[in-house]
This record gives structure tokens, C-alpha cells and sequence, in this order.
């Protein structure tokens, strides 16, 4: 797998992945899609690709997009997001690949943070956010890990939904940057 900046020419795979990715998890859920259509994702990444002010990232996997993810640089707190992977290869890694390459660019442009700027339906990703974080933290003595299943389970318990997350927002002082 290798992960590379988004090009012009990845935005149409990137939206339809988006577009499946959001659809069988809000369905899932019993929720409406959040896009009506494909077209609508895959104008939103072309915009977004096109933008300087946002950073884009797809995985490959064989010469093939499998997923994406982006960083809202506008403002000094950078938004991540939307991160999707194909479903085909779901809990391979390849959204911790991506998360970890917006958190390596949040932190050479020195952002003061970074936040999830998506609703997060699916439980691995949520984990992926704080395993992030914690990792950035490098807490001595502690494991990532499960410092980032505590920081998830707490967020849930907090919202009241203990197995759905809607949405993390984690703040990473400049502190505790690598």
C-alpha cells in the first residue's frame, strides 16, 4: 500500500468510495445517506483537491485508490476529514495509514490542533482519531492503545451512546507534537 497526495484525476474513485462508505454505514445505523448521489461527494473531493488550502491523501493498493482523506488547513485548529476507505478492504490498516499522514502534515505546518470534522458511525475510525492523538501525546508509560480506548469509551459514555460515536473532536496541544 502506498499513500500519496490526491490528484484531480482521483477525485471521481475517491467520491464514489465516499459516496459507498457513507451510504451502507448510515444505513446501517438507520439513518439517511448523507448524500443523495455519487455526483455530490465527488464534487465536494474535486473541490477540495483543487483547493490549496486543503490536503488530500489517497491509499493505493496495487495501483488502485482505495481510499482517502483530507485536512482543512483554513484555520489554526486543522480539520480532518472526510477519511473513507473501500469497504473491500475495511480493517486492513488502511485508514490508520491515512489519518497518520494528515497528522504528519498537521504537524510540519505546526497547527496548534487537529479535529474529526465528520460524523463517526464506525467504531474504528473513532479509535483511529485517538490512537492518533495519544500517539502524538507519547504519554511515557502508558500504551497507546489503550489510552485511546479509554479516551473513546469516555467520549461515548460522555454523549450518551455507549457503542455509537457520532463525532471526536481531539485537540492536540503543540506540546505534545512529535
Amino acid at each position: 500500500m502506498t499513500i500519496r497526495e490526491a490528484t484531480p484525476a482521483d477525485a471521481e474513485i475517491c467520491g464514489r468510495i465516499c459516496y459507498d462508505a457513507f451510504k451502507a454505514i448510515s444505513e446501517a445505523h438507520g439513518f439517511a445517506p448523507d448524500f443523495p448521489a455519487p455526483e455530490v461527494p465527488t464534487g465536494l473531493l474535486t473541490r477540495m483537491i483543487a483547493d490549496p488550502k486543503f490536503y488530500g491523501v489517497v491509499a493505493d493498493i496495487d495501483g488502485r485508490v482505495v481510499g482517502s482523506n483530507f485536512l482543512d488547513e483554513r484555520n489554526m485548529i486543522a480539520g480532518v476529514g472526510p477519511i473513507t476507505v473501500d469497504r473491500a478492504v475495511q480493517n486492513r490498516a488502511v485508514g490508520r495509514r491515512l489519518m497518520d499522514a494528515v497528522h504528519e502534515r498537521a504537524a510540519a505546518k505546526h497547527f496548534a490542533g487537529v479535529r474529526l470534522i465528520q460524523a463517526g458511525f464506525h467504531t474504528a475510525i473513532a479509535l483511529v482519531v485517538c490512537e492518533a492523538w495519544v500517539r502524538r501525546a507519547r504519554t511515557p508509560g502508558v500504551h497507546a492503545r489503550q489510552r485511546a480506548q479509554h479516551y473513546y469509551r469516555r467520549s461515548c459514555r460522555q454523549a450518551g451512546r455507549r457503542n455509537r460515536f457520532r463525532r471526536l473532536q481531539s485537540h492536540m496541544p503543540t506540546s505534545a507534537r512529535a
